[in-house]
């Protein structure tokens, strides 16, 4: 059987795809292969696993006809003609998408095909892709029940939870630590933003590394800028890649489970990805949620878990280097609030979803 995986735009968008392609590898040796966006960043982890990787360039749905979108109508046209020259080079079995402006093209030219097309949504609010192919796909996996009411078609929905990747849960506290070379009475920082990084939390993360973690001689900070923003940072700050302050300051964090599982708090935006990282890897966090996302989905995210006393909440708004500093001083004095998070959290895993998904692909190709 060969599975084609396509997803993009977004980290938060390829990794439950490389959830689901590992354990259909490692565990029923299924052929895989995947479909990213020309020079998406985000690439990167597909070809860090050496998976076939295609790329097709899309720039974004039409969402309404106007002049300024009919190159982006030929861009689309053209993607649906590379997607099926892709699909008749691979010939997969099924095709899942996992979100993306990539995953369009590739799951309608499946369609038209008349090969089985499945969608996973990991938001509450699913996004356009989605309630654009739902549809006609054979199953659509959601993360919550919650995004099934925005959802035209309900026979073919099921809600799975979020595959992660099996490196989230393969590791405890004290061998990550370990590894990261962080001894017992430090104290770990990790703060990131996404694959793509964002603006208004680096600039306060470097204030905030400035007055704070680079003063206090047991704290240690990995931060993440972002590609996009790396440079810029580390000109401002000209001792972000020195051990000896505790501070490392990187554009993405390659190992981000060790760093998860090591860390004593995260500072992180609330995508469904991240959360379901961060609830794999028990991880107590502050988070930051975006406030440019559709139906303000990241903040409904970590309401959800505040409110279950499974995370702190700092809205983007509200965001200072002295806020920060007040509830990371908190944290620090405070080890069994730190505790009660990272217990709480974890109770928010559900386990087994790309098995679920997988099942279902098995039972539609059966029939």
């Amino acid at each position: 059987m060969k599975l084609l995986f396509t997803g993009g735009g977004t980290g938060g968008h390829v990794s439950p795809a490389l959830a689901i392609a590992e354990r259909a590898e490692k565990g029923y040796g299924i052929k895989t292969a995947f479909v990213g966006r020309r020079g998406g960043g985000e690439n990167k982890a597909i070809k860090d696993k050496n998976y076939k990787l295609y790329e097709i360039e899309i720039s974004g749905l039409i969402r309404k006809i106007s002049f300024n979108n009919v190159k982006r109508l030929f861009k689309l046209c053209r993607a649906m003609r590379e997607a099926k020259k892709i699909i008749a080079d691979f010939k997969p079995d099924a095709v899942i998408g996992t979100g993306g402006y990539v995953s369009f093209p590739v799951i309608k030219a499946a369609q038209k095909l008349r090969i089985p097309t499945y969608i996973h949504e990991s938001n509450s609010y699913p996004g356009l892709v989605t309630r654009l192919v739902a549809k006609k796909c054979d199953a659509v996996f959601l993360n919550t029940e919650a995004a099934c009411q925005y959802l035209k078609r309900q026979d073919n929905v099921k809600t799975v939870g979020n595959p992660v990747e099996a490196r989230f849960l393969s590791i405890d506290k004290k061998r990550a630590r370990a590894r990261l070379g962080i001894k017992k009475d430090e104290f770990l920082i990790v703060s990131y933003a996404g694959s793509g990084g964002a603006e208004k939390m680096n600039e306060v993360i470097l204030d905030f590394i400035k007055c704070f973690s680079s003063k206090k001689a047991k704290i240690k900070h990995i931060h993440a800028t972002g590609k996009k923003y790396y440079d810029e940072f580390i000109e401002s700050y000209k001792d972000g890649e020195s051990s000896e302050n505790g501070i490392t300051v990187l554009p993405y964090i390659d190992d981000l489970h060790i760093a998860l599982a090591a860390s004593d708090i995260v500072i992180s935006r609330s995508g469904a990805m991240t959360l379901t990282e961060l609830s794999a890897s028990k991880s107590a966090a502050i988070l930051i949620p975006s406030p440019n996302v559709a139906g303000n989905h990241q903040y409904k995210n970590a309401k959800a878990l505040e409110d279950k006393g499974a995370a702190k909440i700092i809205e983007e708004k509200d965001l200072t280097k002295e806020i920060l500093a007040n509830e990371i001083e908190k944290m620090i004095n405070n080890p069994k609030e730190r505790e009660k998070l990272s217990k709480n959290v974890s109770k928010e895993f559900k386990r087994d979803a790309e098995t679920e998904i997988l099942k279902e692909v098995f039972q539609s190709a059966k029939k």
